[in-house]
């Protein structure tokens, strides 16, 4: 009692092994500079060991060094150096130390560097300069450039150019942190002896994804086991403190475990903090201990342990490490004032939860504390204790994990805008990347955030197409079509091919809200508006499908294809008829008269709509408009949109209006599609077609459009942190956008950036007190289950009562709004949209069309939330089709999402009675 850890271990320990518990329970930045002094102090200096602990920190780790190193000694750091070195040794270390950053040309600095090499001597000044100003990330990139152009390994020239602890100090920096680790790790285990100090240095303080890339890449470069080659040269405690200090930590919690239960009685305390420290990744501790015992953890402590004390224990230790998401709100909100003084349970907290199970907790803790955990924050960073010593990038960091997705991107869309110039690239991505029923909240947020409309900022930054497309992208998709409707009809001539893009590609529920959007925006029936600048046929099957807002309830497809046999074997085709019996379908109906057709007359009827074709141009749009419209109609949706994306790339000329229009506001699922589609009928790739015919902003904004998410924030996270600094704003906007789906970022980012680790980038690239939020984030784990992908953030609750309740309050309350203010149009918040996806998901999760919903799933639900069809037939169908906004046949979380909307601002919903909630 009274005694300080240090002064404890001390107490208790001896030996190396006292070295190691101590080195670790110091902070980084201290135990490094202890580590330098030692190296320095009494007889001889130890010139490795200032290598390997130099080489290995970040710039803004050796600034926080030297700053400790200051405190804790009274002297300055480079200057205890330089007194204890000599010659090109210590002009490198004084360099790494005192060098900034200076203007990075990689062609140039590769070329400067062959030079001082090549021929007779080495400039020794020169490959000092090059090789101390760089960052890692920089550095990486001079590797792999020098390996093209020279056809040999920088690190390879380097080495044979150089010798002793010059070459040493050179070769630590120019490696890759992770291969200089494995190599100072190899250098204090190989020959005679072991280098202890060296050892406990290295590998003390590791980040769990560097202990895992450690293990893994020391065996790619040296063919060995690095826990093995460890274990081999050390012994008793200190060999179990250094493993420990490498294998990851659920390894070593279920090994303690085990340890705890064994032998002649149980070490209850140790059983009981081992259990409660590895609660929040008791998956992983329980997969490894069954692993390395043959026995289930559950089942050790039920053979050691008895009672109620055992019944919590294996309740524990049978604990999903997901159920923390699902904890009550209370609790988190209790965690959130623990928070506010400690500073790893904030980091914690913030970088584990998804956003909208903070806001919930958050909630709670203003209705309890009468503060936001926001206001909390900011007054502890500005009241001169507590968080006030930290950064301002710390600080942002913080306050951006606690906004909620739609908070984040409006910020940083204006960060990318405000000042002098804006940066497209961070603009592009961040428009083209707003997932589809979070537009409309976006564009209030900014208003709401900057005074001013996001369409009109938009437009003041951005020209040409590129302005055209971000503009597009930036409304709602709906109001995309009506703007591009209204372009291909007012002023000098219709474009019909505009026309039949925009309605045929549509389904029939986005028709129906096309048409009543047009209304508002532009004062006019759309309907009248393309009666009056069309004519004939065309005409009429406009008009037919965007009057068409239900199919077919029970088509009779023989009958049909009867009909359409009769109209084509008179002298003139009946358009009118086909017209009739073709625009009241749904794809999957128009598929099967197809086959009816087939079937009686023997032959195709896309093939029969267009005779005498012969190329794509004219079999898609050539001939006549209503032609054109009828063999688009007649194609599946996913063909639909690559063949239409495919006319506007083919030819003399890009139709961008088209391509655009095309292109924007395309689900994941049909990015994919689009893909895989276009490829399968053209063979060829859409991406390669897009950047062949389109440059600049303008190629990169539809290239973003088309990939999926995650990579797009791959490229923006590698952009912000690429060449001569790191934009940290940037990189802390995308780190949080990201941060609910990082775990496809991080493996989009290994692919595409040739198996390189995120983390790794963000560890070499950055410095600080924000670094390790970062890479809490970049290594975050996310919790996968049903509907994540469709933009869930948290799951499916799990009893139905949980999920009624909470759709049911929730409902409520936006019906409370509504009644309040009945002329303005509700928009659900996104965090409301995720209590009210609750029943969704709970339901979804049980249909055989999982994440989504099918039809059975919508009865048990509309039932179970007291808005249930009038019967389980027709009008059960007829629901399900109103429900189906995408037109696929499943109620995915975007259907859900605008029906949902819909409803609260249904009168009859609204003005009703209130949905019970007990």
């Amino acid at each position: 009692k009274g005694q300080s850890l240090l002064a404890h271990i001390k107490s208790e320990t001896s030996f190396n092994y006292q070295k190691v518990l101590l080195a670790q329970a110091t902070t980084p930045a201290l135990s490094r500079a202890q580590a330098l002094n030692g190296a320095m102090v009494g007889l001889g200096t130890d010139e490795g060991q200032l290598i390997r602990i130099v080489t290995a920190c970040d710039r803004g780790e050796r600034l926080e060094i030297m700053e400790v190193y200051e405190r804790a000694y009274n002297k300055l750091l480079v200057e205890h150096i330089d007194s204890e070195i000599s010659g090109d040794f210590k002009k490198t270390m004084h360099a790494i130390f005192t060098t900034e950053e200076s203007e990075y040309d990689l062609d140039a600095d590769c070329q400067a560097l062959k030079e001082a090499m090549e021929g007779w001597g080495t400039d020794e000044e020169a490959l000092i300069k090059l090789v101390c100003s760089k960052t890692k990330q920089q550095m990486r990139d001079i590797r792999q450039r020098f390996e093209e152009t020279e056809g040999r390994k920088l690190v390879d020239w380097v080495e044979s150019e150089t010798s002793g602890y010059f070459q040493d100090a050179l070769l630590g920096l120019i490696r890759s942190p992770i291969d200089a680790l494995c190599h100072g790790v190899r250098d204090c285990i190989k020959g005679f002896g072991t280098d202890d100090t060296g050892l406990i240095t290295l590998i003390t303080h590791l980040p769990e994804f560097k202990r895992l890339a450690l293990i893994k890449r020391y065996y790619e470069l040296f063919k060995r086991d690095v826990l093995a080659d460890i274990r081999n040269d050390t012994s008793g405690d200190y060999r179990k403190a250094l493993l420990a200090c490498v294998r990851p930590p659920p390894a070593v919690w279920a090994s303690t475990l085990k340890s705890a239960m064994k032998g002649l009685g149980t070490a209850d305390c140790l059983l009981i903090n081992f259990l409660c420290i590895a609660k929040d990744h008791m998956d992983e501790v329980r997969e490894i201990f069954d692993k390395e015992n043959s026995t289930p953890l559950y089942k050790w402590i039920e053979g050691e342990c008895s009672g109620d004390y055992k019944n919590v224990l294996v309740a524990l230790a049978l604990r999903s490490s997901a159920d923390r998401v699902d904890m009550a709100p209370i609790y988190w909100a209790q965690r959130c004032a623990d928070a506010l003084y400690d500073v790893t349970t904030l980091k914690t907290l913030l970088t584990s939860l998804p956003a909208v199970v903070l806001r919930r907790a958050g909630d709670i803790y203003k209705a309890v504390y009468g503060d936001s955990l926001a206001d909390g924050i900011k007054k502890k960073c500005e009241e001169g204790r507590g968080f006030s010593f930290f950064t301002d990038y710390w600080k942002i960091t913080m306050q951006r994990l606690l906004e909620l997705p739609v908070g984040v991107r409006a910020i940083a869309l204006n960060d990318a805008m405000k000042g002098w110039g804006t940066d497209e690239f961070t603009l592009t991505a961040l428009i083209c990347t707003i997932p589809e029923n979070m537009h409309k909240d976006v564009q209030d947020e900014y208003e709401k955030r900057f005074g001013k409309k996001l369409v009109d900022h938009v437009k003041s930054e951005t020209s040409f197409n590129y302005k055209k497309l971000l503009v597009a992208a930036t409304h709602t998709k709906v109001q995309s079509r009506c703007v591009a409707l209204n372009a291909a009809m007012k002023g000098m001539g219709t474009d019909e091919k505009q026309l039949i893009r925009v309605i045929v590609c549509a389904t029939m529920k986005e028709r129906e809200l096309i048409r009543g959007a047009y209304q508002e925006m532009f004062d006019k029936d759309l309907v009248e508006h393309v009666e009056s600048e069309t004519s004939g046929d065309f005409k009429g099957m406009l008009v037919a499908l965007l009057e068409s807002c239900a199919p077919d309830d029970a088509p009779d497809y023989e009958a049909d294809a009867d009909v359409l046999i009769d109209s084509f074997a008179g002298s003139d085709a009946d358009f009118e008829e086909i017209t009739r019996k073709l625009a009241a379908k749904t794809p999957s109906q128009l598929e099967e008269l197809a086959a009816a057709y087939e079937a009686k007359a023997g032959g195709s009827l896309k093939d029969k709509l267009a005779e005498e074709t012969s190329s794509f141009g004219e079999g898609i749009f050539g001939n006549s408009d209503f032609k054109s419209l009828v063999q688009l109609l007649m194609q599946p949706p996913a063909e639909r949109l690559a063949s239409s994306v495919r006319y506007c790339i083919e030819g003399w000329g890009t139709d961008d209006t088209g391509l655009i229009t095309c292109l924007v506001h395309l689900s994941e699922r049909q990015r994919k599609e689009l893909v895989e589609t276009y490829t399968a009928l053209f063979d060829r790739d859409v991406y390669a077609d897009i950047e062949g015919d389109t440059s600049g902003d303008y190629k990169q904004a539809l290239l973003a459009c088309v990939r999926p998410p995650p990579e797009t924030y791959c490229k923006a996270l590698r952009g912000a942190m690429k060449g001569l600094g790191t934009a940290d704003n940037l990189l802390i906007n995308w780190m949080c956008i990201a941060k609910d789906r990082i775990d496809e970022v991080r493996d989009a980012f290994a692919v595409m950036f040739e198996g390189e680790d995120l983390a790794s980038w963000i560890d070499g690239d950055c410095s600080g007190d924000y670094k390790d939020t970062l890479l809490r984030i970049a290594n975050r784990e996310c919790l996968k289950f049903p509907g994540v992908e469709n933009g869930v953030t948290a799951q499916a609750p799990p009893t139905q009562e949980e999920a009624v309740k909470r759709f049911n309050r929730t409902f409520n309350d936006l019906c409370t709004q509504k009644r309040n203010k009945p002329d303005d149009l509700l928009i659900i918040p996104e965090r409301q949209q995720q209590e009210l996806g609750c029943a969704f998901m709970y339901w979804a999760s049980r249909s055989s069309v999982s994440p989504n919903l099918d039809i059975a799933g919508l009865w048990d639900m509309t039932n179970a939330l007291s808005m249930p069809p009038g019967d389980d037939g027709p009008d059960l169908r007829l629901t399900f089709r109103e429900w189906d906004y995408s037109g696929t046949g499943e109620i995915d979380w975007n259907d859900f999402v605008k029906e949902m909307t819909t409803r609260v601002n249904d009168e009859g919903h609204y003005n009703a009675d209130p949905l019970p909630e007990k």
